[in-house]
């Protein structure tokens, strides 16, 4: 509900600042093909990087966390073990 809240009075903000300033004028169609053709390029790297790395990212990213977790998972059980009165010295 916070969130919900300050959300909106964020929308509400940017809408207000927007609504002050005057309208842009109509952008020459030159510019606006060259941007389209920018932003078609770089999509088509990011599509082709995500292509080649994309199932190889995921499994690397997981096993990078489960690695950098290790030692702090391994200490945390060993300290469980230590506590049982059955526990290893």
């Amino acid at each position: 509900m916070i969130i919900d809240f300050l959300f909106n009075a964020v929308v509400v903000l940017v809408k207000g600042v927007f609504g002050v300033l005057p309208s842009l004028p109509p952008i020459d169609p030159a510019i606006s093909g060259a941007s389209e053709w920018v932003i078609t390029t770089v999509a088509g790297a990011v599509y082709l990087f995500y292509y080649i790395l994309g199932g190889f990212f995921y499994p690397v990213l997981v096993l990078t966390i489960a690695l950098l977790g290790f030692e702090h998972g391994y200490h945390f059980v060993m300290w469980i073990i230590k506590k049982l009165p059955i526990g290893v010295k």
